[in-house]
């Protein structure tokens, strides 16, 4: 992998922190600028609880997606989630 691609793996996470998403259950890879993301997707609240709204899970799950595509270096978000 580039080191172009670490980086931007490393800024991807922090914009998993930013949204409270729990970084462990997901698998975050770049390859020429191309960000997948797999895996479980477990939204946390400040007290730990799992996020059950459907449409605030959608919500987050746009501004995600909006906020790794404006990633300097990225030219395509693929997320491969459940």
């Amino acid at each position: 992998m580039p080191s172009k691609d670490y980086v931007i793996n490393a800024r991807v996470r922090r914009v998993l922190a930013r949204h409270w998403i729990e970084p462990s259950s997901l698998e975050v890879g770049t390859t020429d600028g191309v960000v997948v993301l797999k895996g479980r997707l477990a939204l946390e609240l400040e007290d730990g609880a799992c996020l059950a709204d459907p449409l605030r899970c959608a919500r987050v799950l746009r501004r995600l997606k909006a906020d790794v595509a404006a990633i300097p270096g990225v030219h395509e978000v693929v997320m491969e989630l459940s």
